[in-house]
């Protein structure tokens, strides 16, 4: 999806929208979803699955990709940190998501090193 304003690139997500309420997407490519912030409007094109090559093979995102995973790491291990806290990690446990389950068991109260 596009900005057509700023024409800065795409716009990376999941189209949660549906018609029969059903999971997946009734929105095919090529789709609009028009959005009001403040006072511009948005509009977003849905692309089809031919455009992930080319977001994920751009040069830029190539040039980036170690520092985005690496920064992806960081996020979900201070994650991990915020969620075995005092008073969080018994409710964390008890989420129907099982790798957190057990990403949080693995971890345990092993020290954080920063």
């Amino acid at each position: 999806m596009r900005s057509v304003r700023s024409q800065m690139g795409p716009v990376i997500g999941k189209v949660a929208l549906t018609v029969d309420g059903t999971q997946g997407s009734a929105m095919g490519p090529g789709a609009q979803v028009v959005l009001q912030r403040g006072d511009l409007l948005l509009t977003y094109t849905v692309a089809g699955p031919q455009a992930l090559a080319s977001i994920v093979e751009h040069p830029e995102a190539v040039a980036h990709a170690d520092g985005h995973r690496r920064t992806g790491v960081n996020v979900a291990s201070f994650a991990l940190v915020a969620l075995r806290g005092e008073g969080v990690r018994g409710r964390a446990l008890q989420a129907p998501c099982p790798r957190l389950r057990a990403l949080l068991r693995a971890v345990g109260d092993a020290p954080v090193r920063g």
